[in-house]
């Protein structure tokens, strides 16, 4: 299980996560991700996801937001299903 890591470190790190899991998890076994996310660019309380945003770039230019497409699309390319 991972807890807000993807907004707050760059996509490779994301990407090494993904590596990790799959060199050590069980076949079948489960990689849990928590997290902002927006769904093609867009989420319920977007004003609120704008300026975390702001503030998450502000702080770091590799941070942001994920769209959950996006990660979704990078878990499949390491083998995970959802």
């Amino acid at each position: 299980i991972t807890s807000n890591l993807l907004h707050q470190s760059p996509w490779s790190t994301f990407e090494s996560l993904l590596s990790g899991a799959v060199d050590i998890l069980h076949p079948g076994g489960l990689l849990v991700i928590h997290g902002s996310y927006t769904i093609d660019g867009r989420c319920k309380r977007w004003e609120d996801i704008k300026e975390f945003q702001k503030w998450l770039y502000s702080k770091n230019p590799w941070w942001g937001v994920r769209d959950v497409r996006d990660v979704l699309s990078a878990a499949e390319d390491y083998g995970f299903r959802h």
